[in-house]
């Protein structure tokens, strides 16, 4: 009987770790390109990779899926 508590509590713990996955940010909008002025370069995750993008400010602020460099961007967001 204890065993079998034991493999019940091992399996919820492995199926939360599953469910709870990479970091949300990863699940967002991607960043969109847009060279105007080429305010600056952040990195967004698209179509299963890190990808550096040059936007203007103002863009930026509008999604999560946006990092300030691609040791964080692969360190959130790789399986």
């Amino acid at each position: 009987m204890q065993a079998k508590i034991f493999l019940f509590a091992f399996l919820l713990l492995v199926c939360a770790v599953f469910a709870h996955g990479r970091n949300s940010r990863c699940d967002e909008t991607p960043l969109h390109p847009f060279r105007g002025d080429k305010q600056g370069d952040k990195w967004t995750f698209k179509d299963g990779g890190c990808q550096e993008v040059a936007v203007q400010v103002f863009i930026s602020s509008t999604t999560g899926n946006e990092f300030d460099n691609q040791e964080e961007c692969n360190r959130l967001c790789s399986t």
